[in-house]
């Protein structure tokens, strides 16, 4: 029987991990659907195991998709850099989101406190995605010549998103961040297969 090679091994860490991280997405918890801000905290405080729990996975994830991007090969050293910077950025998010908030949503009188760290949780968010949307961008410009089709997903992937991000008022939400990684785990999914090829 044949031991599959590293480069095999990140193949099926980066399809396996971008698929948790779409599965996570869509059970990400969802606080004040009922229109009444007051409500905010006591429904953050509710689902916090089940916010814990979706952010934990998805920080795991990130960590294990930059660690398995390494073996991608045309390397792209400023792709792995942004990568890395993306995966740091939306972490400190996720942080945030996950474990701070639900912990501040049980302090009395907490909602301002909350607001705050909702747009902070959005700027390292976008930030995040951005640098991601700039990893495969490198990755893009390194395989022109050798993967041309490739590069070409690489600069959908990240394009779409990118300009959706910066010339638009758009609010991340589960909804929009599914939406978003799901055309970008098009491009994890086709570096899992030109890992595979080679």
């Amino acid at each position: 029987m044949q031991v599959p090679n590293h480069q095999h091994i990140a193949a099926y860490t980066i399809a396996a991990t971008a698929l948790i991280v779409l599965v996570a997405l869509f059970h990400h918890p969802v606080a004040g659907t009922q229109g009444d801000a007051a409500l905010l905290p006591a429904q953050i405080a509710q689902l916090a195991h089940k916010d814990r729990l979706v952010h934990g996975v998805l920080i795991v994830m990130l960590a294990m998709l930059t660690r398995a991007l390494r073996s991608l090969q045309p390397a792209s050293a400023t792709g792995l850099a942004a990568h890395a910077l993306g995966s740091v950025l939306l972490g400190v998010a996720m942080l945030f989101d996950g474990f701070i908030v639900p912990n501040v949503a049980g302090i009395p009188d907490s909602l301002p406190m909350l607001q705050a760290m909702g747009l902070a949780i959005q700027v390292f968010s976008k930030a995040g995605l951005l640098a991601h949307c700039a990893a495969m961008l490198g990755w893009a410009y390194a395989s022109r010549r050798s993967a041309a089709w490739f590069a070409c997903v690489g600069m959908l992937a990240s394009s779409l998103p990118a300009a959706a991000l910066l010339f638009s008022d758009l609010r991340l939400t589960p909804h929009s961040l599914m939406a978003i990684f799901t055309i970008q785990a098009v491009w994890y999914l086709s570096a899992a297969w030109l890992l595979l090829r080679r």
